[in-house]
């Protein structure tokens, strides 16, 4: 997924549209060591994931490199996600998000964050 995959704050992504809305959104499961070179580099002392998942600014530097990722692989302007929503777990067969084949079970996804995916149209 060039659209968010390819950002190196990138872990694991599901991005979401349909035909209701004029846009995409993305949950996004950081990098963690992207995520820790950037709060070092950032003057940032509290490196648990879930309160960096919560830092605005972090939100920002992400979504910012997403569309740079996206503009250059040349994607049109409703192909690149518009708003995304940083979750801190990684997705594991185990908690269900993901196929003992790690594949996203989209399904899955759509259920857990319908609220925050709500939030973000």
């Amino acid at each position: 997924n060039v659209n968010a995959g390819g950002s190196k704050y990138v872990a694991q992504n599901f991005v979401f549209g349909d035909s209701y809305h004029h846009c995409l959104v993305a949950i996004v499961v950081p990098d963690p060591e992207a995520v820790a070179a950037w709060a070092k580099a950032n003057g940032v002392a509290d490196t648990d994931m879930t309160t960096l998942c919560q830092n605005e600014d972090l939100k920002r530097a992400i979504f910012e490199d997403i569309r740079f990722v996206g503009k250059a692989a040349k994607l049109h302007g409703f192909e690149i996600v518009k708003a995304i929503h940083l979750e801190p777990e990684l997705w594991t067969s185990e908690n269900g998000v993901l196929t003992p084949t790690f594949k996203l079970k989209r399904n899955v996804a759509k259920k857990k964050y319908q609220a925050v995916i709500t939030a973000m149209y």
